[in-house]
């Protein structure tokens, strides 16, 4: 997500927190998640991107997906909304 998408798709964005499930907190800004209104304890599970799968089906409208294994793709349930019309 770092290398990939957030050149691409986020390039002035600042990564907060990265975790995985055996060092939870390799990067965590504690100030700036608090101010955001974000508590993540060590218990905390985030998901990962084979989680699309199982959930798909229960995703808002107008969510965007960014899958790692397809770096230079999002998937946006709504596409009209970045085509415009018709």
């Amino acid at each position: 997500i770092i290398e990939e998408f957030a050149p691409r798709f986020a390039p002035d964005s600042e990564c907060l927190y990265v975790g995985d499930t055996i060092e939870k907190d390799l990067v965590k800004n504690v100030e700036k998640l608090t101010k955001l209104g974000f508590e993540i304890t060590l218990h905390d599970k985030m998901p990962d991107f084979k989680t699309y799968k199982r959930f798909s089906e229960d995703l808002a409208w107008e969510t965007e997906v960014w899958i790692a294994e397809m770096p230079e793709h999002m998937i946006h349930l709504n596409g009209d909304k970045f085509l415009g019309p018709r």
